[in-house]
């Protein structure tokens, strides 16, 4: 329903507007008001589609109130239009329009004029009310827009400022990424899908040598890090394997080992690891040269320690069976002896006796090279004629030297003596000669050992380090494998062996070495591939002052007299001891068991003139049963006989105030001299 609002302050005025209105046109509400205020009001509250205007009232005229209306935002949008009694003159209507009047009627007013001014005025109110309606939801469209529009930029804004944050981020990854790998202490490559390098690290670079100007396809590493060819094969090979493979199970490259050829030429040991990483490969490495170096040092080691653990074992070994074997071999030489003393001088047994004592002594020398061998004797040096030695070496080599390879041997007689070991010079010999025979085991072939007497003249002896003068010549030579010069080279450094683990320790050569040097000889050694090798030693002969004949007990046994007390735990050690010793005329009181032996002479110390004891003994040892007499009868002489012993030696034996050791097994004639002796001492 249309809402009019008359405002006239005749009231006659409003009744006929209102009647005129509600009659001319349909659906209408009439308003009406009697001054300007009070249609001010009317219209703030009901806002009319049309308001009706006298201009002519008292207190506030039409053209006030239009202008209150048409500043009042609430108000504005409503038509107004203009009733005047008179003619309106023209700055009237000029003031009104500005004032923002829509229309003018003069009093009296048409009827027609009036309803159809009113009608165009609802008209153009109710299209602007729509174009109003229009305007303010294009308006509320175009805010929502912009608040969309608004809200999507927000939206970007942040999006970019993500983008910026994680640009900026990845650059910094990038970065760190760069720095890691140029920075890293292990040697790394990049490299792409189509094989082709794309960077080195400073490491690489260090440890290789190599940069992107050498290399910059891996081809070019294939090549160049590995020249030849076989192992070039055999390496790609495992790593294009090994790479297929992790393809296929999506898992990582499993670590491999290989050899690098460096650019200048050396080598280094690496493993080998790749890390895909997209369009990229990242393949590090790991320097393990030196790791491996100390690796290979420590299995050595323990070789070592394995072999001289084991070398121990044999000595500890060969010292028990020393010990028994001379407790064997003491009643055989002692009853030899007495043997000998008993039958006729011109007896046909005498040879016989003769051969066994023979025996028997070298059996002594074989024990003593074994006590050598175990470090439990003292090796002594002295004028020695070699040839008996090298025949000896031969024919113990004869029984282990296949039948492939055959022995020749030329032995001067006549070359002089020299001073040395022969224990030494026995190993000496079984070290060369075993040597040759591993030369020569696969093929077979032929040794020779030679022994004659050469002269150096000073033109001789310029190449080597050793003056002019007379030498015992001893070669061994072989027709075996012989040897490059980088392993002839090496032939001395201990440890250092071609031979399996089997058949070597590396030390058989280093011992030749320095018993050579010990005895101020020399040593030369030839050797070709395939055609053999020869060693040529040579060793000072003896000086004149060297061959004259020491001091030496005379071959008369002294006899004596006196109680002695005989202290051992083998009974067949004191027999023989004891038979001795009664032919020597001595009296003998044995005993087999030390702590015995010490009740007795502690119970009776001035009963005796002399002790001889057994080192070695269950529960109390010789040279503890010394020291306890000793105790009792400070000066008592004491002989302590022993087979083999580590824990004493003639100069312990000495500083405890003993007055003899003797070796077993004791010849009849050392063992008299050594009772003289003691017996005859001061203070005894």
């Amino acid at each position: 329903m249309n809402q009019i609002l008359a405002i006239d302050d005749t009231p006659d005025n409003l009744v006929s507007i209102k009647a005129l209105l509600n009659m001319l046109i349909k659906s209408c509400k009439v308003w009406t008001a009697s001054s300007g205020q009070e249609g001010i009001s009317i219209a703030r509250e009901v806002r009319p589609d049309v308001i009706l205007l006298d201009i002519h009232m008292p207190e506030m005229d039409g053209f006030e109130v239009c202008r209150i209306l048409k500043d009042d935002p609430d108000t504005a949008p409503i038509p107004i239009i203009i009733l005047t009694a008179m003619k309106t003159c023209s700055h009237h209507r000029v003031r009104a329009l500005e004032l923002g009047a829509d229309a003018f009627l003069t009093k009296p007013i048409n009827e027609s004029e009036l309803a159809a001014q009113v009608r165009a005025m609802l008209r153009i109110k109710a299209a602007e009310d729509r174009l109003r309606q229009e305007n303010e939801r294009l308006e509320e469209q175009v805010r929502h827009r912009i608040n969309d529009l608004m809200v999507a930029n927000e939206q970007l804004m942040l999006e970019m400022e993500e983008r910026e944050s994680a640009q900026q981020t990845l650059a910094e990854s990038e970065i760190r990424f760069k720095t890691m790998f140029e920075k890293s202490p292990l040697p790394s490559i990049i490299i792409d899908a189509a094989q082709n390098i794309l960077a080195f690290n400073d490491k690489f670079t260090e440890l290789f040598g190599y940069t992107l100007d050498d290399l910059s396809t891996a081809e070019e590493w294939w090549q160049t890090a590995y020249p030849d060819s076989s192992y070039r094969n055999r390496v790609r090979q495992s790593w294009e394997t090994a790479v297929e493979r992790a393809v296929q199970s999506g898992q990582d490259i499993k670590t491999q080992v290989w050899e690098i050829s460096t650019k200048t030429g050396n080598k280094r040991t690496c493993e080998f690891n790749m890390v895909p990483l997209g369009e990229v490969s990242l393949v590090v490495m790991n320097d393990i040269t030196e790791r491996m170096a100390v690796e290979t040092q420590r299995r050595q080691l323990e070789r070592q320690l394995q072999q001289a653990q084991k070398m121990e074992a044999v000595g500890a070994l060969a010292g028990g069976i020393a010990h028994d074997f001379n407790n064997i071999l003491y009643p055989l030489i002692g009853f030899t002896e007495l043997l000998k003393e008993d039958i006729p001088e011109n007896s046909p047994l005498s040879d016989s006796v003769e051969e066994i004592l023979s025996a028997a002594f070298r059996a002594r020398e074989l024990v003593r090279q074994i006590l050598s061998f175990s470090r439990q004797m003292d090796q002594e040096v002295g004028p020695m004629k070699i040839q008996p030695i090298v025949k000896e070496a031969i024919r113990l080599s004869t029984s282990i030297i296949p039948a492939t390879i055959s022995i020749a041997y030329d032995i001067d007689k006549d070359c002089r003596p020299i001073l040395a070991n022969p224990t030494q010079i026995h190993q000496l010999l079984m070290n060369l000669i075993t040597n040759a025979y591993h030369a020569m085991e696969e093929n077979g072939g032929e040794l020779t050992v030679t022994l004659k007497e050469i002269t150096l003249t000073p033109q001789d002896s310029g190449n080597l380090q050793v003056g002019p003068g007379e030498y015992a010549c001893l070669k061994i030579k072989d027709s075996g494998t012989g040897m490059t010069e980088a392993v002839r080279s090496r032939i001395f450094d201990p440890y250092f062996t071609t031979k399996g683990v089997t058949k070597g320790t590396g030390l058989g050569l280093s011992v030749v070495h320095g018993i050579v040097k010990n005895y101020r000889g020399e040593i030369r050694v030839k050797s070709t591939p395939g055609r053999g090798s020869e060693f040529e030693i040579l060793f000072p002969v003896a000086g004149k002052e060297a061959l004259q004949a020491p001091a030496r007990i005379t071959d008369e046994i002294p006899r004596g007299t006196g109680r002695i007390l005989l202290v051992d735990d083998e009974p067949h050690i004191i027999k023989i001891e004891k038979q001795m010793l009664a032919r020597l005329g001595y009296e003998v009181i044995p005993m087999d068991d030390p702590f015995d032996a010490y009740e007795l002479f502690s119970a009776r110390p001035e009963h005796f003139d002399l002790m001889i004891t057994d080192m070695t003994m269950p529960g109390l040892t010789g040279d503890q049963l010394a020291v306890k007499c000793m105790d009792v009868r400070p000066g008592f002489p004491v002989i302590i006989c022993t087979g083999f012993s580590d824990l004493i030696d003639k100069e312990s034996a000495r500083k405890l105030g003993c007055a003899g050791l003797l070796m077993k097994p004791i010849l009849k004639l050392d063992l008299a001299h050594a009772i003289s002796k003691a017996l005859k001492a001061p203070g005894k």
